[in-house]
């Protein structure tokens, strides 16, 4: 009897210690978990806190290039206000444009972007933003600084400020206008 309560204590001692490795095993695996967790977010923000600090030292670039080029800065970082109508509801939605800047007596809004994808007309959000300046702003006419190449194009779109809404369809397909009707 006394050999069978060894072997049954000795099995629980196993199995206590089977328990405490299990234990201690997956609390390795957390802990390796979270720091590889910090680590990443820490990289992140770096990377982020990077990209922005470029950011607003080009748009500050931005405006000794635009000088360069014969504008005069009236603003820079101003809101406005873009009236809609909503259900019928008048709502004011705010804005903020990077530069007002006139010349030759126009006066045009700048929009400064930089990186490889947004400093583009095919960047919808960009494409976007400066067709809503151009409606919403009162001004001259819209411009994109691309500050990779230090390029300055005006932005216009010929069909809305035609009155002509209706743009033409690739071939085989109907406008949008005509689906929705």
């Amino acid at each position: 009897m006394n050999n069978s309560l060894l072997i049954a204590a000795s099995d629980d001692i196993m199995s206590a210690n089977a328990v405490l490795f299990c234990v201690a095993a997956l609390l390795t695996i957390a802990l390796v978990l979270l720091f590889r967790y910090w680590i990443l977010q820490k990289w992140m923000q770096m990377k982020s806190r990077r990209r922005i600090n470029r950011g607003i030292r080009l748009e500050q670039d931005a405006e000794k290039v635009l000088r360069r080029l014969g504008f005069k800065i009236i603003d820079s970082q101003r809101e406005y206000h873009h009236h809609l109508l909503v259900d019928g509801r008048h709502v004011s939605v705010p804005m903020r444009i990077d530069y007002l800047a006139q010349k030759d007596d126009c006066t045009y809004v700048i929009e400064v972007k930089s990186g490889s994808r947004a400093n583009s007309v095919y960047c919808a959000e960009t494409r976007r933003q400066i067709l809503e300046y151009s409606v919403a702003v009162p001004c001259s006419g819209v411009f994109l600084l691309d500050m990779e190449s230090k390029k300055l194009m005006k932005v216009e779109f010929p069909d809305i400020e035609s009155g002509n809404k209706h743009i033409a369809a690739p071939r085989g397909l109907r406008p949008l206008w005509w689906q929705c009707a």
